[in-house]
């Protein structure tokens, strides 16, 4: 299934993201794809935020590859594979029952849907506004 939304600002971007985390549950892989400074780590963010956790805690894992998030309810595990031209063993490993994982440019690497579970794809739309995006989701039942 694939669900499209618009954001003409950042508050819309939040509520996106707060539709999101409403309709997924762990385990999960998430793949999160744009261009450069789309808003995929932002998007992130919102996700973290809306599962209760500290979004102050998100940055870009680009040099690091990999940040965790621990929120109330479960682990959010955020890859970014921007820097890689091959998929780190830790990704090939079974997700962790209590654990969303996302990440980011992981079209580079994986495919969809056979090692990602849905994927987010994140556009930007200037006919929205200078905020404006587009985000599509492929693999998340109910819309």
């Amino acid at each position: 299934m694939v669900n499209d939304y618009s954001a003409a600002s950042l508050a819309e971007m939040r509520s996106v993201a707060q539709s999101i985390m409403a309709q997924i549950s762990a385990p999960l892989t998430i793949g999160l794809s744009g261009p450069l400074g789309a808003g995929k780590t932002t998007f992130v963010k919102f996700l973290v935020k809306a599962f209760g956790g500290d979004e102050k805690e998100v940055s870009s894992p680009t040099f690091v590859l990999q940040q965790r998030y621990q929120t109330p309810s479960l682990l959010i595990d955020h890859w970014d594979l921007y820097r890689i031209d091959r998929v780190p063993d830790e990704l090939r490993e079974a997700n962790d029952l209590g654990m969303v994982r996302l990440i980011e440019w992981g079209e580079k690497l994986l495919s969809f849907p056979t090692e990602l579970d849905i994927v987010i794809d994140i556009d930007f739309a200037p006919e929205l506004g200078p905020e404006g995006r587009r985000v599509q989701i492929k693999g998340l039942e109910g819309g």
